[in-house]
Protein backbone atom coordinates (compact mmCIF):
# COMPACT_ATOMS: atom_id res chain seq x y z
CA UNK A 1 0.00 0.00 0.00
CA UNK A 2 1.13 3.31 -0.75
CA UNK A 3 2.24 5.98 1.80
CA UNK A 4 0.29 9.00 1.19
CA UNK A 5 0.65 10.86 4.62
CA UNK A 6 -2.13 12.08 6.16
CA UNK A 7 -4.02 11.85 3.26
CA UNK A 8 -6.24 8.21 2.64
CA UNK A 9 -7.35 7.33 -1.30
CA UNK A 10 -10.05 5.16 -2.26
CA UNK A 11 -10.61 3.21 -5.00
CA UNK A 12 -14.73 3.73 -5.10
CA UNK A 13 -13.94 7.57 -7.03
CA UNK A 14 -10.83 8.05 -7.08
CA UNK A 15 -9.66 5.18 -9.13
CA UNK A 16 -8.24 7.55 -12.06
CA UNK A 17 -6.24 10.02 -9.35
CA UNK A 18 -2.66 9.16 -10.77
CA UNK A 19 -0.13 7.66 -7.53
CA UNK A 20 1.73 11.12 -8.70
CA UNK A 21 -0.89 13.12 -8.21
CA UNK A 22 -1.77 11.35 -4.64
CA UNK A 23 1.07 12.25 -3.51
CA UNK A 24 1.22 16.11 -4.69
CA UNK A 25 -2.22 16.35 -3.28
CA UNK A 26 -1.47 15.16 0.07
CA UNK A 27 1.89 17.28 0.01
CA UNK A 28 0.15 20.35 -1.23
CA UNK A 29 -2.98 20.34 0.89
CA UNK A 30 -1.12 19.06 4.17
CA UNK A 31 1.00 23.07 3.43
CA UNK A 32 -1.69 25.16 2.44
CA UNK A 33 -3.76 23.77 5.71
CA UNK A 34 -0.74 25.11 7.29
CA UNK A 35 -0.65 28.26 6.76
CA UNK A 36 -4.65 28.73 6.33
CA UNK A 37 -4.32 27.28 10.30
CA UNK A 38 -1.71 29.32 11.15
CA UNK A 39 -0.65 26.54 13.00
CA UNK A 40 3.43 25.78 13.46
CA UNK A 41 2.96 22.03 14.05
CA UNK A 42 -0.05 21.36 12.29
CA UNK A 43 0.83 17.81 12.20
CA UNK A 44 0.32 17.08 15.31
CA UNK A 45 -3.27 17.60 15.55
CA UNK A 46 -3.73 14.27 13.88
CA UNK A 47 -6.07 15.52 11.14
CA UNK A 48 -6.73 13.68 7.99
CA UNK A 49 -7.79 13.90 4.11
CA UNK A 50 -10.18 11.47 3.14
CA UNK A 51 -10.68 11.12 -1.15
CA UNK A 52 -12.64 8.83 -3.26
CA UNK A 53 -15.08 7.20 -0.55
CA UNK A 54 -17.60 9.82 -0.98
CA UNK A 55 -18.30 11.47 -4.56
CA UNK A 56 -15.75 13.61 -5.81
CA UNK A 57 -18.06 15.51 -7.97
CA UNK A 58 -15.32 16.97 -10.40
CA UNK A 59 -16.09 19.44 -12.36
CA UNK A 60 -14.47 21.96 -14.59
CA UNK A 61 -14.52 25.79 -14.33
CA UNK A 62 -12.65 28.14 -15.84
CA UNK A 63 -9.93 26.03 -16.68
CA UNK A 64 -9.71 24.27 -13.30
CA UNK A 65 -10.80 21.28 -12.07
CA UNK A 66 -13.12 21.22 -8.62
CA UNK A 67 -13.32 17.92 -6.21
CA UNK A 68 -14.83 17.51 -3.03
CA UNK A 69 -13.18 16.16 -0.69
CA UNK A 70 -13.41 15.58 3.75
CA UNK A 71 -11.69 16.54 5.86
CA UNK A 72 -11.43 13.88 9.03
CA UNK A 73 -11.10 15.77 12.69
CA UNK A 74 -9.27 14.57 15.38
CA UNK A 75 -12.08 13.07 16.60
CA UNK A 76 -13.21 11.36 13.01
CA UNK A 77 -15.58 14.30 12.39
CA UNK A 78 -15.88 14.65 8.47
CA UNK A 79 -15.83 18.05 7.21
CA UNK A 80 -16.50 18.14 3.44
CA UNK A 81 -14.37 20.91 1.70
CA UNK A 82 -13.88 21.76 -1.84
CA UNK A 83 -10.52 21.58 -3.76
CA UNK A 84 -8.89 22.70 -6.91
CA UNK A 85 -6.28 22.08 -8.96
CA UNK A 86 -4.55 23.07 -12.22
CA UNK A 87 -1.84 23.46 -14.52
CA UNK A 88 -0.54 25.98 -16.49
CA UNK A 89 1.87 23.36 -18.54
CA UNK A 90 -0.93 20.92 -19.82
CA UNK A 91 -4.25 22.19 -21.50
CA UNK A 92 -6.15 18.65 -20.93
CA UNK A 93 -7.42 19.63 -17.63
CA UNK A 94 -9.94 16.87 -17.49
CA UNK A 95 -6.93 14.30 -17.74
CA UNK A 96 -4.52 16.00 -15.86
CA UNK A 97 -5.06 13.63 -12.29
CA UNK A 98 -4.94 10.85 -14.57
CA UNK A 99 -1.05 11.40 -15.45
CA UNK A 100 2.15 11.15 -14.19
CA UNK A 101 3.47 14.10 -12.69
CA UNK A 102 7.00 14.02 -12.00
CA UNK A 103 7.58 17.03 -14.73
CA UNK A 104 4.24 18.78 -14.78
CA UNK A 105 4.18 21.93 -12.49
CA UNK A 106 0.77 21.32 -10.59
CA UNK A 107 -0.89 24.01 -8.31
CA UNK A 108 -3.48 21.79 -6.08
CA UNK A 109 -5.37 24.35 -3.51
CA UNK A 110 -8.56 24.88 -1.32
CA UNK A 111 -11.54 26.55 -2.90
CA UNK A 112 -12.14 30.22 -1.04
CA UNK A 113 -14.91 28.15 1.33
CA UNK A 114 -12.51 26.54 3.33
CA UNK A 115 -14.79 25.63 6.80
CA UNK A 116 -11.41 27.32 8.55
CA UNK A 117 -13.42 28.27 11.64
CA UNK A 118 -15.20 24.51 11.99
CA UNK A 119 -11.31 23.24 11.71
CA UNK A 120 -9.77 25.54 14.31
CA UNK A 121 -12.68 24.67 16.40
CA UNK A 122 -10.65 21.30 16.81
CA UNK A 123 -7.12 22.65 18.11
CA UNK A 124 -8.22 25.14 20.68
CA UNK A 125 -9.89 24.45 23.76
CA UNK A 126 -13.95 24.18 24.14
CA UNK A 127 -13.84 24.53 27.59
CA UNK A 128 -10.68 25.71 30.76
CA UNK A 129 -11.55 24.87 34.03
CA UNK A 130 -8.77 27.09 35.93
CA UNK A 131 -6.45 25.99 39.28
CA UNK A 132 -8.13 28.07 41.47
CA UNK A 133 -11.70 25.81 40.63
CA UNK A 134 -10.56 22.57 40.83
CA UNK A 135 -7.61 22.57 43.26
CA UNK A 136 -5.42 20.32 41.18
CA UNK A 137 -2.80 22.69 40.93
CA UNK A 138 -2.33 23.45 37.14
CA UNK A 139 -5.59 24.20 34.56
CA UNK A 140 -7.33 21.93 32.70
CA UNK A 141 -8.22 23.03 29.08
CA UNK A 142 -10.97 20.41 27.55
CA UNK A 143 -10.58 19.98 23.59
CA UNK A 144 -12.75 18.11 20.87
CA UNK A 145 -13.18 14.38 22.31
CA UNK A 146 -14.78 11.58 22.07
CA UNK A 147 -14.89 8.22 24.36
CA UNK A 148 -13.52 5.39 24.23
CA UNK A 149 -10.14 7.05 23.52
CA UNK A 150 -8.99 9.78 25.03
CA UNK A 151 -5.16 11.77 24.67
CA UNK A 152 -4.16 13.75 28.09
CA UNK A 153 -1.29 15.99 27.71
CA UNK A 154 0.49 17.07 30.36
CA UNK A 155 2.73 20.52 29.89
CA UNK A 156 5.28 20.73 32.41
CA UNK A 157 7.28 24.21 33.30
CA UNK A 158 10.72 21.98 32.54
CA UNK A 159 11.90 18.99 31.42
CA UNK A 160 11.16 15.87 33.59
CA UNK A 161 14.03 13.88 34.38
CA UNK A 162 14.55 10.08 33.98
CA UNK A 163 13.17 8.78 37.85
CA UNK A 164 10.45 11.68 37.13
CA UNK A 165 9.70 9.96 34.02
CA UNK A 166 9.34 6.59 35.41
CA UNK A 167 7.38 7.55 38.60
CA UNK A 168 4.82 9.12 36.20
CA UNK A 169 4.85 6.01 34.22
CA UNK A 170 4.01 4.12 37.41
CA UNK A 171 1.01 6.38 38.12
CA UNK A 172 -0.80 5.68 35.73
CA UNK A 173 -0.16 1.89 35.50
CA UNK A 174 -1.33 1.93 39.22
CA UNK A 175 -4.84 3.63 38.27
CA UNK A 176 -5.27 1.84 35.43
CA UNK A 177 -4.76 -1.84 37.65
CA UNK A 178 -6.71 -0.08 40.64
CA UNK A 179 -9.46 0.98 38.79
CA UNK A 180 -9.95 -2.05 36.97
CA UNK A 181 -10.01 -4.42 39.85
CA UNK A 182 -12.51 -1.49 41.82
CA UNK A 183 -14.89 -1.38 38.39
CA UNK A 184 -14.69 -4.72 36.70
CA UNK A 185 -17.32 -3.53 34.71
CA UNK A 186 -15.90 -0.17 33.53
CA UNK A 187 -12.66 -1.70 32.70
CA UNK A 188 -10.03 0.74 30.91
CA UNK A 189 -6.80 0.32 29.38
CA UNK A 190 -3.74 1.91 29.30
CA UNK A 191 -2.11 2.30 25.93
CA UNK A 192 1.26 3.94 26.22
CA UNK A 193 3.08 7.22 27.24
CA UNK A 194 4.43 9.53 24.17
CA UNK A 195 8.22 10.73 24.39
CA UNK A 196 8.99 13.97 26.41
CA UNK A 197 8.56 16.62 24.02
CA UNK A 198 11.02 19.59 24.37
CA UNK A 199 9.27 23.31 23.94
CA UNK A 200 9.83 26.51 24.50
CA UNK A 201 8.37 26.72 27.67
CA UNK A 202 9.16 23.38 28.93
CA UNK A 203 7.93 19.80 28.27
CA UNK A 204 4.99 17.61 27.09
CA UNK A 205 4.23 14.44 28.02
CA UNK A 206 1.11 12.85 26.28
CA UNK A 207 -0.62 9.63 27.60
CA UNK A 208 -3.35 7.75 25.73
CA UNK A 209 -6.10 6.11 27.06
CA UNK A 210 -9.02 3.41 26.07
CA UNK A 211 -12.07 4.58 28.84
CA UNK A 212 -14.24 2.29 27.40
CA UNK A 213 -18.11 2.88 26.51
CA UNK A 214 -19.32 2.34 30.03
CA UNK A 215 -16.86 5.37 31.55
CA UNK A 216 -17.53 9.11 31.19
CA UNK A 217 -16.01 12.87 32.34
CA UNK A 218 -16.10 11.01 35.89
CA UNK A 219 -13.21 8.82 35.31
CA UNK A 220 -10.78 11.54 33.74
CA UNK A 221 -12.18 13.73 36.82
CA UNK A 222 -11.21 10.92 39.01
CA UNK A 223 -7.58 10.29 37.11
CA UNK A 224 -6.91 13.87 37.47
CA UNK A 225 -7.62 14.28 41.32
CA UNK A 226 -5.15 11.41 42.27
CA UNK A 227 -2.34 12.36 39.36
CA UNK A 228 -3.03 16.02 41.77
CA UNK A 229 -2.41 14.21 45.13
CA UNK A 230 0.00 11.79 44.50
CA UNK A 231 2.34 13.64 42.08
CA UNK A 232 1.76 17.03 43.32
CA UNK A 233 5.54 17.64 43.47
CA UNK A 234 5.46 17.71 39.30
CA UNK A 235 6.09 21.28 37.97
CA UNK A 236 2.66 20.30 36.21
CA UNK A 237 1.60 23.68 33.82
CA UNK A 238 -1.96 22.55 32.57
CA UNK A 239 -3.40 19.19 31.27
CA UNK A 240 -5.16 18.90 28.00
CA UNK A 241 -7.69 16.63 27.59
CA UNK A 242 -8.32 15.88 23.76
Amino acid sequence: MEDYGWAMFFDEYASDLHTTFKQEISRQLFEKTAIKTGLKQFEKYNFQLIIGMNDLYKQVIKNKMYARIDIITPISMGLPAWIYWYSESFDNIEELHKQDITNIPVVIDWNIDFPLDDVLSYTRPRKIDKKDKTGYGFDVEFYYHSFPDISIEFNFLRNLNNKEIESLRIFFKEFHQEWNKEYENKAINFYYIDEQQVTNNGSIICVEFDFGLNNNSKTITKLLQQYSEKLEEFPTIKVCIK
